[in-house]
């Protein structure tokens, strides 16, 4: 019996217009992308009200476009913009319309109040589909990503001053020479001032990052001295002193205080500042490469069921978690931060004034191993109030986590947040910002969250278990 084929005809036309509705799966993602878009509030959407002008895309078609594409590893806006023609369920969303990618990426970048009020749009979507109950415990840690820029920009406070006082006798001999440009054909005159004019705002970009690097370097001074008197700030951007209101203290110690010295990662971000992305420091990853990055601040539901829903997400530029915990638990939108009762962090985030501060603030009990698992031994000199107030937390912390109910408690830590960052990083493939500077990243942070959430809700239906 000779072979038989299946007819192939690429020909003859449709005599009627395909339903997209058909092309695409009765589970596929893209119908929770668009159900969950549908139920966020547009009115933050930066749209065009006047009117005129090309007619605009909707708010709901773009912000679904973007999530649905970040949720598989299309992150550039001309990757997406291919989509858009070459992808079914892009297609299906976009209902075969073609934004550019100039479109896509100011769309991406000019609407961060619209992604944070649908990142809790879908938390209350899963909620409403019993994905998970009343949030309870939450675990709390960071992650490193890759920033914009590339670690080649860094300088030095000292290669700054090589560069400017070069720059400085360039630009001396250009003026020279301009003075001296009299009888020299007018194109040549021209080159001459668009060479003069570059070379004198590279010398004020420069300078510009000089003061700022020392800014960063004296706010990093201040730091220090007021964690050795025991101050304590729960907001890293606006840390204060007691005088100066807003933040809260602890009792510190008459005595002069001595400056802890920072680790290396730490110092090495001190001293250089990224000429191309200045709000990025140098940090090293898990595996001790060097590289110019963020620190993110996830905090995901720990509670019973184990949902590993992410409840909130933070970027920061600090190079450890010691300071983060408040970071973590402030990420989580208000509705669903009043149900938090407990918080687990690992050993990084190691800070008994923090953790006071936040369980005082926030009402919630912390689990976080100190760095010491066993007391130190008595010393010989007299320890100030602050170093035995902070020996009496670490003691207290101990104490509480040698506690049957805190073991069972603490287990839940890395099983409900490492799949989280295993997933973002493996299996969705985000290791790295598109956007330069903190504000424009934390959007990719948001939308990255919001993507991750509407994966593991349509995982969780797809098993049966919503």
């Amino acid at each position: 019996m000779p072979a038989r084929f299946v007819n192939l005809d690429r020909e003859t036309p449709m005599l009627l217009p395909p339903d997209l509705r058909d092309w695409v799966a009765k589970d596929d993602l893209v119908r929770f992308v668009i159900d969950a878009v549908e139920m966020c509030e547009l009115s933050k959407a930066k749209i065009n009200h006047r009117g005129t002008g090309d007619a605009q895309f909707p708010p709901t078609m773009m912000l679904a476009l973007l999530i649905y594409c970040y949720a598989n590893r299309l992150f550039s806006s001309r990757q997406i913009e291919q989509a858009t023609y070459h992808h079914v369920s892009v297609r299906y969303i976009c209902g075969n319309l073609h934004p550019d990618h100039d479109t896509i990426a100011t769309f991406r970048r000019e609407n961060a109040g619209l992604l944070e009020d649908c990142f809790l749009a879908v938390l209350q979507l899963a909620r409403e589909l019993k994905a998970f109950g009343r949030l309870g415990t939450i675990s709390v840690d960071g992650t490193k990503l890759d920033s914009r820029a590339s670690r080649r920009s860094n300088r030095k406070s000292n290669e700054l001053e090589e560069e400017i006082a070069e720059l400085q006798q360039e630009i001396k001999g250009l003026i020279g020479e301009a003075e001296r440009a009299d009888g020299v054909p007018q194109e040549e005159k021209n080159t001459l001032a668009k060479t003069l004019q570059s070379k004198q705002d590279r010398c004020a970009a420069l300078r510009v990052a000089k003061a700022q690097l020392e800014e960063r370097q004296r706010a990093a001074h201040r730091d220090r001295l007021r964690q050795a008197k025991g101050i304590v700030s729960l907001d890293l951007e606006d840390p204060k002193d007691p005088g100066e209101g807003g933040a809260e203290s602890q009792p510190g110690s008459d005595e002069s205080p001595s400056t802890e010295t920072p680790p290396i990662a730490k110092r090495d971000a001190e001293m250089a500042i990224n000429l191309v992305e200045s709000d990025s420091r140098l940090m090293t990853n898990a595996d001790g490469q060097f590289g110019q990055r963020y620190n993110a601040q996830f905090a995901v539901d720990a509670g019973e069921e184990r949902s590993q829903f992410i409840f909130g997400s933070k970027l920061t530029n600090e190079c450890n978690d010691r300071r983060s915990l408040p970071v973590g638990v402030k990420a989580v939108p208000q509705p669903f931060r009043e149900e938090i009762s407990g918080v687990l962090s690992d050993t990084g985030y190691d800070n008994a004034d923090l953790i006071a501060a936040v369980e005082n603030k926030f009402g919630v009990t912390v689990l976080c191993p100190p760095q010491q698992a066993e007391a130190p031994a008595p010393t010989k000199h007299r320890l100030t109030k602050v170093e035995q107030r902070r020996r009496e937390l670490s003691e207290v912390m101990r104490e509480r986590l040698k506690k049957p109910e805190s073991k069972q408690l603490y287990r839940r830590r890395m099983a409900s947040i490492e799949p989280v960052f295993s997933v973002i990083k493996n299996v969705m493939g985000f290791r790295r910002f598109r956007l330069f500077g903190l504000a424009k990243a934390q959007i990719e942070l948001t939308l990255i969250s919001v993507a991750y959430n509407l994966r593991r809700l349509t995982q969780m239906a797809a098993v049966g278990a919503i």
